[in-house]
């Protein structure tokens, strides 16, 4: 008897633990946006770099390359989420450079990640 308390009460701690996380654990950390042309294939550097063009996604986003702005993915802290969809904040820094008419990121605000694509 002596034995199965020690047990039953380690066991009943995870059990505990393990319902109190599940209701504290529902914030999202990070949102990842994708740049959505204005117009059929605008890539030019004043567009990609007005947020207003960079939606919100909750779909893998496929990029690959180098050659044209694609996603970034953000933290809480850098996302307006007061309205019907998150929006990057207006404060982020988005770094670019624009070659043959497309530009493509090269920086952006610190805690958030970019991909390009070709």
């Amino acid at each position: 008897m002596i034995k199965i308390l020690p047990i039953s009460a380690f066991v009943l701690g995870l059990v505990l633990v393990g319902i109190t996380s599940g209701f504290t654990s529902g914030k999202q950390t990070s949102y990842t946006f994708e740049y959505v042309p204005p117009s059929s294939n605008d890539y030019s550097q004043a567009e990609v770099e007005n947020l207003a063009n960079w939606e919100y996604t909750t779909s893998t986003v496929n990029c690959g390359g180098s050659n044209r702005a694609c996603s970034i993915t953000a933290p809480a802290s850098l996302v307006n989420t007061s309205g019907d969809e998150p929006e990057l904040k207006s404060e982020i820094n988005l770094e670019t450079k624009e070659a043959s008419n497309e530009a493509y990121i090269i920086s952006v605000e610190t805690g958030a990640t970019f991909a390009n694509q070709n």
